[in-house]
């Protein structure tokens, strides 16, 4: 009841000061809603409506050269018969008068840039998350202080940015050592100039930390290091086509057998391509299959690449429509087979997303 509360509290603030200020304050929301059919061997058409995420979110901007963002994430609970609130997003970005707003100083809980560059080149978020967040390579969130430059004028050719986080997660921010993790990013746009190919680009990570694990006094952090490199973007023909790639490469340390000796590292990794085709460009204007596209995915997960016949592959297709602005629906199956022998599952899925 506290924590209904607050939130209530917290929304009428935001509801008030929009209202006053509506020039430097914006308040958006999205919601992704789904039914779900299992059509896996024995599930006897299990079906079920869900609610996935909801995201309300707040940016204001206090001056020319600072602004303050605030996301709250409703969602399933784990251990609880409902959803919850948590924070998602809430930090402070500086952009000091000499850098000509091209470089930015980013603090509080922030998105790894990768994550949250790929999930808009896939596009399709409500419906899946990308390869490194849907297996835990890398959180989407956490708590840290980034530099953020824009390159080319409003950053037309690219960014570059270095992050210190905390190694931890937004779902569970407490620190459990002192160590902290470095994450290197690029992101370029090379066809600027080109008609047809201007909406490609490349981006790429290395991240390196220790992991949120205690580490006691006769311990060494190198045992349980992580390090994920990956290189991802998309191909984009005009606004008819897109095809898109992400691979991630992924090592955790193990920490210590018995006798006091570091387990060899897991070396793991999880690869995406993907790709949809947009009817806007090739029916009619008016016609109403200028709302539609159609899309596909397909992934590819290691969990141990020292280890053979240990993988999964997903398989993701569909169409989508988006007939107005701020909704979109899709009616996509989605396949998982296993190369350990076990039984394939499968589902029939409606996402819906709903943006204001």
């Amino acid at each position: 009841m506290n924590k209904l509360l607050m939130i209530t509290s917290i929304l009428l603030l935001v509801v008030i000061g929009h209202s006053v200020n509506a020039a430097d304050t914006q308040v958006n929301g999205q919601l992704y809603a789904e039914w779900t059919l299992n059509t896996s061997d024995g599930a006897d058409n299990e079906n079920e409506f869900g609610i996935s995420r909801a995201y309300l979110t707040v940016k204001s901007k206090l001056s020319e050269y600072s602004s303050v963002r605030i996301t709250t994430d409703i969602r399933n609970a784990e251990n609880f018969d409902g959803y919850t609130i948590i924070l998602k997003y809430g930090y402070f970005d500086w952009m000091p008068k000499f850098g000509e707003k091209r470089f930015t100083i980013r603090f509080g809980l922030q998105p790894t840039l990768y994550i949250d560059y790929m999930n808009k080149f896939w596009d399709r978020r409500y419906m899946l998350k990308v390869a490194s967040d849907e297996h835990k390579f890398l959180t989407s969130s956490d708590l840290g202080t980034g530099f953020i430059i824009d390159l080319g004028e409003k950053g037309k050719v690219g960014t570059a940015a270095v992050h210190i986080f905390n190694g931890t997660s937004y779902t569970d921010v407490h620190e459990m050592n002192s160590r902290k993790d470095i994450n290197g990013y690029l992101m370029l746009s090379p066809f600027t100039a080109n008609e047809n190919l201007k909406r490609t680009q490349v981006h790429a990570q290395f991240y390196s930390g220790t992991q949120n694990v205690e580490i006691a006094e006769n311990e060494e952090a190198s045992a349980y290091k992580t390090r994920l490199a990956s290189v991802g973007g998309v191909i984009g023909l005009q606004k008819t086509a897109d095809l898109g790639f992400d691979l991630n490469f992924f090592t955790e340390g193990q920490g210590y057998n018995g006798l006091g000796e570091e387990n060899p590292e897991l070396k793991s990794s999880a690869h995406s391509i993907f790709g949809a085709l947009y009817l806007n460009d090739i029916v009619e204007e008016n016609s109403a299959l200028s709302t539609i596209n159609f899309f596909g995915r397909y992934d590819i997960f290691d969990p141990d690449t020292d280890t053979d016949d240990d993988s999964e592959k997903l398989l993701v297709f569909g169409v989508e429509c988006a007939p107005v602005k701020g909704f979109k629906a899709s009616l996509n199956y989605r396949s998982t087979s296993f190369d350990d022998g076990s039984d394939d599952e499968s589902s029939l899925n409606v996402n819906t997303l709903f943006k204001f």
